[in-house]
C-alpha cells in the first residue's frame, strides 16, 4: 500500500476582487471578489495562480508557486488598472485657426490641422473623463461628441465638430432719396 501524500494550503490575500483560478494536478479551482482565500493541494504539485479583473493587470505576490511542499501563506494579489488614450478627430476647422481642448489637468490644441491627435495624459479604466473645449477658433464654434463618460477596455475617440458662426448684421440705410 502506496503512502497517501499529504495536504498543502495555499492561502492569501485579495482586496481586489479579481478572479483567481487556481490549478495543478491536484486542485482547479476558481475563486471570485473574497478578501482571503484558501484552497487545499496535494504536496509536490505544481500550481499556478492567475488573477484577472476586467481592465486591470493583475499579479500574484508572495512565494513562488513551483512544486508545493509545505503551506503558502503569503499570498497576494494586486491588480493596476490599465490606461487608455482620448484620441480626438477635427472636422470643420476653417483656415489658419485653431481649437484647445482640456481634459482634467491635460490639455490639447490643434493647430490649424484636422488631422487625429491624442491627448498626452492616459486615463485609467474606470476612471471618468471630461473633455471640453478651452478655446473657441476665431469665428467657429465647436463640440465635441463623447466628450465625457468613463474609460472603458481601450481607446476612446473623441469627435470635435466645428461650425461657421452666424451672425446678424443690423442697421439703418440713409441718404438714399
Amino acid at each position: 500500500e502506496s503512502p497517501s501524500i499529504p495536504d498543502v494550503t495555499i492561502s492569501g490575500t485579495n482586496s481586489t476582487g479579481a478572479s483567481l483560478v487556481a490549478t495543478g494536478s491536484t486542485v482547479s479551482n476558481l475563486i471570485t471578489g473574497t478578501s482571503s482565500f484558501s484552497l487545499k493541494a496535494k504536496s509536490g504539485d505544481k500550481i499556478t495562480i492567475v488573477a484577472t479583473k476586467l481592465g486591470h493587470t493583475c499579479s500574484v505576490t508572495g512565494d513562488s508557486i513551483k512544486p508545493v511542499l509545505t503551506d503558502v501563506t503569503n499570498l497576494t494579489i494586486v491588480c493596476t488598472p490599465l490606461q487608455f488614450s482620448l484620441k480626438v478627430t477635427i472636422s470643420g476647422l476653417i483656415g489658419s485657426t485653431s481649437v484647445a481642448l482640456t481634459n482634467g489637468t491635460d490639455s490639447l490644441t490643434s493647430g490649424n490641422s484636422t488631422a487625429a491627435k491624442t491627448l498626452s495624459a492616459l486615463v485609467s479604466y474606470g476612471v471618468t473623463y471630461n473633455a471640453l473645449v478651452s478655446t473657441q477658433p476665431i469665428g467657429q464654434t465647436c463640440t465635441i461628441a463623447n466628450g465625457n463618460g468613463t474609460m472603458a477596455t481601450s481607446d476612446i475617440t473623441l469627435s470635435v465638430s466645428c461650425v461657421p458662426n452666424n451672425y446678424t448684421v443690423g442697421g439703418t440705410a440713409s441718404g438714399n432719396t
